[in-house]
């Protein structure tokens, strides 16, 4: 009896505390807790491919074309369908994401350049994938500065 009482107690202490949060809290915990996990995990591994096969990892522009092609480019445009799915109701959390989705997107852009580079043995074209991947890279860092700021302007602590 005295657990059964605990437990009660304790749900209503997390229902009481769950009806006091603020709506944009509520939103930023479920957008990090729920929807960044699943893509973050994915974007790990599309990068940890795209590692793989670059930079010191580099073999050959075949390698390269074929993990770009059958692995790199089909999973980072699935990353990019489930970034475009979250529907968020905040606006100013909203605009944060749609930076995510840009940077994403401009990452996409540079693979797929990359790839075009590779059937055209175009270096100067290398060279710009080169430039946007490193301005993906800025961007993505901006977004989850302004994503920890906005969590702790509305007292939501992010944990990494």
């Amino acid at each position: 009896m005295v657990k059964k009482l605990k437990i009660v107690i304790a749900v209503c202490i997390v229902t009481l505390l769950a009806a006091c949060s603020d709506p944009v809290q509520e939103e930023i915990i479920s957008y990090v807790n729920e929807d960044l996990p699943e893509i973050a995990k994915l974007e790990e591994e599309v990068i940890g491919k795209y590692d793989s096969v670059t930079g010191e990892n580099y073999k050959d522009d075949e390698i390269l074309y074929d993990a770009l092609t059958n692995e790199i480019i089909p999973d980072y445009s699935q990353l990019i369908d489930k970034l475009e799915a979250i529907q968020l109701s905040d606006k100013e959390l909203r605009d944060i994401h749609e930076d995510y989705i840009e940077a994403a997107n401009q990452q996409y852009s540079a693979f797929t350049k990359m790839l075009a580079a590779i059937e055209n043995q175009d270096y100067a074209l290398i060279e710009e994938v080169y430039g946007i991947l490193s301005q993906s890279r800025k961007d993505m860092r901006d977004y989850q500065y302004d994503l920890k700021e906005y969590a702790e302007e509305n007292d939501v602590e992010i944990k990494e």
